[in-house]
């Protein structure tokens, strides 16, 4: 059986530098919410550090039993289950709302890039404690801190739009603007920040939507078929 193998190409679009002081703002009140959910989930899962360690139990096809860590996505949705409320579920134990108010309107992914954080920075730290309470006293130097976070936001594809390359040549226009959903200072809402883009990033976000348009066919097409 053979095994499919997925190329991912990450394109790079740099903000310019002119941006208006309004949008920049809401840049860094965003990346600033960002990381005060991010530290809200550490010290979630520094709370529940049983769930990174509890086994799991799993069958495999030929009935046997095996056991296995949680995954992120397992422990992602963990998360989300006790401090996002529902209606099934509208008093989570730890709710996010109260304890980052900004947070209320998060774009999901956003919200669970700062999950997948947090699960990083807490497993990473959880590691070296126990190695560090293993080791000799006289060897072992400093306790490990989780200490506090401060990263970047990172956009994936899902949570950018840009507008759509128009592919006649003859038509062919040079678009220089994304839209992103931003904590304004009131709530979420799109703002539209003027990009760079370098001509190898004109070709892929052109082949991407040529390939956008590819798949919306063949969805097309089996529905009719």
């Amino acid at each position: 059986m053979r095994e499919l193998v997925t190329v991912i190409k990450t394109i790079r679009i740099g903000i310019h530098k002119e941006v208006h002081r309004c949008k920049r703002e809401a840049l860094e009140r965003t990346k600033d919410i960002y990381n005060q959910v991010i530290a809200f989930y550490m010290d979630f899962f520094a709370a529940h550090l049983n769930v990174l360690d509890e086994p799991v139990q799993v069958r495999k096809k030929d009935g046997s039993i095996k056991e296995r860590r949680r995954t992120n996505q397992e422990l992602l949705t963990f998360a989300e289950f006790h401090t996002l409320a529902t209606k099934a579920h509208p008093n989570p134990g730890w709710p996010l709302d109260e304890h980052v108010p900004a947070a209320e309107g998060m774009p999901t992914e956003l919200r669970r890039a700062a999950i997948n954080q947090a699960i990083g920075k807490v497993r990473s730290w959880w590691s070296r404690l126990k190695t560090w309470e293993e080791t000799a006293p006289d060897q072992r130097g400093r306790e490990p801190q989780l200490g506090a976070p401060n990263e970047p936001v990172t956009f994936y594809a899902g949570m950018v739009e840009h507008p759509a390359y128009d592919l006649n040549p003859r038509k062919k226009k040079r678009h220089t603007f994304i839209s992103l959903k931003l904590h304004t200072g009131q709530k979420w809402e799109k703002v539209s920040l003027p990009v760079v883009v370098h001509a190898q990033a004109e070709a892929l976000l052109a082949g991407s939507a040529l390939e956008k348009e590819r798949i919306a066919r063949e969805r097309k097409r089996s529905k009719t078929a």
